[in-house]
């Protein structure tokens, strides 16, 4: 008999912009982890009785942030978030965590952790591995500014087409005169001419000096190769899709966005998931996890869905006239649309790339 998966209900506090991508996955059903979401915030913060949404204005979220004193006396709570706010004193944050330390699971983002180490209760949980944490290596070396252009190519799984558009943009560039330099660990890429991600991405070491070596590493590419322009296929999806699978919530795109700063992002997805709301969220997700502003969004040839019996994702390849009834009839039924265009469309990508020129125009070589 197969083990029953409960969902837990989470409060973060305190409330800030950082989290606004979490709330949102929980309240509008992506998340499948927690069941719900209860934000505090000290009244000093001015957020108490408005909704999370207040923070990056985007859709409501339809969940009231509380003042502080509440979060006490909740008894409808199993887990929570507490992160680093330079606006709360130091003996406010201690009070807070003991009494709650004594009834629920505490968990300290890395930017809390790091600190008040020394003062925190050892009955806490450190988010040191997780999409929650705040891996913030600038306080401890200078990363390196890449000194030409990077776009990120991104996708919510590995089967969306960022591989082929990564190509096809490298492609198009050329034709452009200008060198693109493709960094990706797609399957025969190196007979591609791209280069491959350095080991260190994949080894078990600590986080901060992955971010460290990556982008030491990228830096001396850019150096050697000496590109006009570097295009990154990032590897895995951005995000948690089968919630019976727990090993997989974007880890290589945080990891690689924390160490190289993109100037641009395209996100990858099949065109059966094309909706207003759910392209919102994915920009929110990438904008304050991944801290990747998304130029436009490629929608890809593959249907995606869960299979509940063999707890797997299946792709199904379909014709491009399925993709494009998506996209036109997205295009039709809202007023000011999000960038979207077709993987498989050599005109569409044809014209995203000279978007894309003209925007970095000022910055090529």
């Amino acid at each position: 008999m197969g083990e029953l998966f409960i969902m837990k209900k989470l409060a973060i506090y305190p409330y800030n912009i950082r989290f606004t991508w979490l709330c949102r996955s929980i309240v509008e059903g992506w998340n499948l982890e927690y069941e719900d979401v209860q934000l505090f915030a000290p009244v000093s913060h001015g957020l108490e009785g408005k909704d999370a949404s207040a923070l990056d204005g985007g859709v409501p979220i339809k969940r009231v942030v509380h003042s502080l004193i509440n979060v006490i006396n909740s008894n409808d709570i199993d887990e929570i978030i507490i992160d680093y706010d330079e606006r709360i004193p130091l003996q406010d944050y201690i009070k807070i965590v003991k009494v709650l330390c004594s009834y629920i699971q505490v968990c300290f983002t890395k930017a809390m952790f790091f600190k008040y180490k020394d003062l925190l209760p050892e009955n806490g949980k450190v988010l040191l591995n997780s999409e929650y944490a705040a891996i913030n290596t600038a306080d401890k070396c200078q990363l390196m500014e890449m000194p030409v252009p990077v776009i990120f190519v991104l996708g919510i799984d590995d089967w969306c087409g960022k591989n082929l558009l990564a190509l096809q943009l490298r492609e198009k560039f050329s034709r452009e005169t200008y060198r693109a330099v493709v960094v990706s660990n797609m399957s025969f890429g190196e007979t591609c001419g791209c280069v491959r991600f350095p080991n260190v991405l994949f080894d078990n070491i600590d986080p901060s000096k992955k971010i460290v070596s990556l982008n030491q590493w990228m830096y001396n590419l850019v150096k050697k190769e000496k590109p006009d322009v570097v295009i990154i296929d990032i590897p895995g999806g951005i995000m948690k899709l089968n919630p019976y699978n727990f090993s997989e919530w974007g880890e290589y795109a945080y990891l690689i966005a924390m160490s190289i700063r993109a100037d641009l992002g395209l996100l990858c997805l099949p065109a059966n998931y094309l909706t207003t709301e759910y392209l919102a969220h994915l920009e929110s997700i990438c904008l304050y996890k991944y801290n990747i502003s998304l130029l436009a969004f490629g929608m890809s040839n593959v249907d995606l869905s869960l299979d509940h019996d063999t707890r797997e994702l299946i792709h199904i390849t379909l014709p491009y006239s399925h993709t494009k009834k998506f996209i036109d009839d997205y295009r039709k039924a809202v007023d000011n649309p999000k960038i979207i265009f077709s993987i498989s469309d050599k005109r569409e990508v044809n014209e995203l790339t000279q978007k894309m020129i003209k925007t970095m125009e000022q910055d090529f070589r």
